[in-house]
């Protein structure tokens, strides 16, 4: 980040000076050039701004920052977007955690006996469990418990930290009479904590989105499954809700569950939807590939896909040249095991195809081949998976892992998509068999039926015309 002479900050991204007219600020960590999930949410909104006559202001994590970048996102951008980075920042619970470590390595070092393995030797892989929902989750001063905590107040501190920057490069960037809410998205969360104090001293309206849920959240990752995490979640969302003149969610499950826990607050739904946005055509190949794009964690897990693809694989007769699997994203590992182990365990590691984190574009290419674009499950009461959204703008049939009581579920209510219950192997299996079946008959799949309830244009429609509405009351 730079500054003028006058100390304004300079955008990494847009003009230097604002154009005239209204505009918004937006606080959120994921945006351009981040190849994030979280990242295209609001790169597809911004065009919805624009269309409600608002200039858009953005703080976001410093570009230099980011493990990997895609300036093609930029062109998704409105002209006169601002875009301002604010690099990561060092907590004083970091600090301490970074002199912690370096301490106990060096004590280590000093007492370890002369016949213990060096750092980098074979270690025996772990399993771990993944995610723990809240109702298994107690104090307790067990080690690992204790770790745990730790863990959260690192993960809250460092959060913190960023976002406290973030509000202090919006104070900056912010212009009175010119913005007119101050919009703050996480995860992660704790923006929306400095984005409410920094609406509230500057008087104006502040828009909370939440794009995944923050203290409902039915999982959390094992390292942070922790009572402190719940607490500290419901002690920093709580003010930030009551505060907020609108509270977004991005499924009407999690709307219902905020407007009960908080009946005073405004909160609606803004789904994020379709964008028919993907041109790219299938390909001519004749082999039949089931894909799956993003991260896996939590309870993505990808063993009941490898046991079902081994049993139509055996059964068939088939081999690599006619039938695949493609995981693409951070797919490299699953419970601290390499993908190549497990899809061995299963018996087709052959058939597996395993590939790194693609620029939007590439990716597509490579979706645009299956003939099965899968979702995995998602044990979430209050979230749909980003990519489900993406697959129905495929050729392709579109295969939900999730049950029947969920946000993906009804989304896909009325959808030509294929609706399977986690843990029901067979099930799984006889929609892959049938159809593979139909794929070698030559029958090839179109765009699924039904989904053009879901475009994202109709969803950014009403958020604008809701923020509308509150900054006219703000004006008044």
């Amino acid at each position: 980040m730079s500054s003028t002479e006058s100390g304004a900050p300079v955008p990494f991204h847009g003009p230097g000076r604002a154009p005239a007219g209204r505009r918004l600020l937006l606080l959120s960590y994921h945006f351009p050039p981040s190849t994030t999930a979280g990242t295209l949410r609001w790169q597809k909104f911004a065009a919805a701004a624009a269309e409600h006559g608002w200039g858009l202001d953005v703080v976001t994590l410093d570009p230099e920052a980011l493990p990997s970048r895609d300036d093609a996102r930029f062109a998704d951008l409105p002209p006169g977007t601002r875009i301002f980075g604010v690099p990561p920042t060092a907590s004083r619970s970091q600090r301490l955690d970074s002199l912690l470590t370096r301490m106990m390595k060096w004590w280590r070092s000093r007492s370890a006996p002369a016949d213990r393995p060096r750092a980098g030797g074979p270690v025996a892989a772990k399993s771990v469990t993944e995610s723990i929902t809240p109702d298994l989750i107690r104090w307790s001063l067990r080690p690992a418990e204790l770790r745990r905590a730790y863990g959260c107040w690192i993960a809250f501190s460092q959060d913190a930290a960023w976002s406290k920057a973030a509000a202090r490069m919006a104070r900056r960037v912010r212009v009175r009479g010119v913005h007119g809410a101050i919009i703050s998205c996480g995860p992660p969360h704790m923006v929306h904590d400095a984005a409410s104090s920094l609406a509230h001293s500057a008087g104006i309206p502040h828009v909370m989105d939440l794009r995944d849920p923050w203290s409902q959240r039915r999982r959390l990752p094992a390292p942070l499954a922790s009572p402190l995490w719940l607490a500290l979640a419901r002690r920093h969302e709580r003010p930030a809700v009551r505060r907020a003149s609108l509270v977004v969610a991005n499924t009407d499950d999690l709307r219902r569950a905020l407007a009960e826990a908080y009946p005073q607050a405004t909160v609606m739904t803004a789904m994020n939807g379709l964008d028919d946005d993907i041109i790219t055509p299938r390909g001519a190949g004749d082999r039949f590939v089931i894909a799956y794009a993003g991260a896996l964690y939590l309870d993505r897990d990808p063993r009941p896909l490898f046991a079902a693809a081994a049993r139509i694989i055996e059964r068939r007769r088939l081999t690599p040249a006619q039938f695949g699997i493609l995981l693409v994203g951070d797919v490299a590992t699953y419970e601290n095991r390499p993908m190549s182990a497990l899809a061995a365990d299963a018996g087709i590691e052959a058939f597996v195809t395993v590939m790194p984190r693609q620029p939007r574009g590439a990716m597509f290419a490579l979706l645009a081949d299956a003939a099965v674009l899968l979702s995995l499950q998602q044990d979430s009461a209050y979230a749909v998976p980003s990519k489900v959204f993406e697959y129905l703008q495929f050729e392709a049939w579109t295969v939900a892992i999730t049950g029947p009581d969920t946000p993906t579920a009804r989304v896909l209510e009325g959808v030509e998509a294929d609706v399977v219950p986690p843990g029901d192997a067979a099930a799984l299996e006889q929609v892959l068999d049938r159809r593979y079946g139909k794929w070698s008959a030559g029958e090839r799949p179109g765009r699924p039926r039904g989904s053009e309830r879901l475009q994202r244009r109709a969803q950014a429609r009403k958020l604008f015309d809701a923020i509308d509405g509150i900054t006219r009351g703000a004006d008044r």
